[in-house]
């Protein structure tokens, strides 16, 4: 599902006219679909994105599976490693909410950074934004409670759609904590009790911000901080409990 609002990409919003003319020249506007695949774990990518829309879920991997280290909206890119390297990471990134982005081929990217300085400033905050999410959910994915966790990715996730309603089945939320489905269904029935949010159809819906913002840990609260003092207060995820929720499709 494609957000009815398509605000720009927080990090080329703050860039020099002629540094966003010359990246909008080597970019092209793109689709990108639920479920598709942006990177995979040891190859190197061929295309960095500039989400426009959508929820993008970095992931990591084992032999027992997967789990969501990291969560990109509008606030970024996807293609860190393309940035500071050859664009070979050991992460994987997935569409999980459909939406919009600027593509631009790796190495034409990667021209246009080593020549504007505003890009790669902003560029080099919003690594170490993103870093200090996947730092962070190491520590939540250790330390917190399946439920702790399933609020703070809903709160996360709902920070970046952009809207109150957005695609998602407990099997899929299930893959993004890396637990089992009965895990889930346990997690989430208090949240539901509580009127948070409701599943049906494949699809959320985010009723209480405040409620969710109860049951989450602190891991919540300590990234979307870091991410605003990195970023700005306006050019980062919102991050607080009075997030509106009357925008539900």
């Amino acid at each position: 599902m494609v957000s009815a609002i398509q605000p720009e990409n927080l990090i080329l919003a703050l860039l020099p006219r002629y540094e966003r003319r010359r990246l909008a020249a080597a970019s092209t506007r793109v689709d990108l679909e639920r479920g598709t695949w942006l990177a995979e774990s040891g190859r190197p990518m061929s295309h960095v994105y500039f989400p426009l829309s959508g929820v993008y879920s970095v992931l990591g991997s084992t032999e027992n599976g997967q789990v969501e280290i990291g969560t990109i909206g509008n606030e970024g890119m996807i293609g860190i490693p393309a940035f500071l390297d050859a664009g070979v990471g050991l992460s994987e990134v997935l569409v999980q909410i459909s939406g919009q982005a600027l593509q631009l081929e790796r190495d034409e990217f990667q021209r246009l950074a080593e020549s504007s300085p505003r890009l790669q400033e902003r560029l080099n905050l919003y690594t170490q934004a993103f870093l200090s999410l996947t730092m962070q959910s190491g520590a939540c994915n250790a330390m917190h409670t399946a439920e702790q966790r399933c609020a703070r990715w809903l709160l996360m996730t709902h920070d970046r759609a952009h809207s109150n309603r957005f695609t998602l089945s407990q099997e899929m939320l299930a893959r993004m904590l890396g637990v089992r489905r009965p895990t889930v269904t346990l997690a989430t029935a208090g949240l539901k009790a509580d009127g948070a949010v409701s599943f049906k159809r494949g699809y959320v819906t985010i009723s209480s911000r405040r409620t969710l913002r109860a049951y989450a840990c602190e891991c919540y609260g300590v990234v979307a901080a870091e991410y605003k003092r990195l970023l700005g207060p306006h050019d980062a995820p919102p991050g607080d409990t009075d997030h509106p929720t009357s925008s539900a499709a």
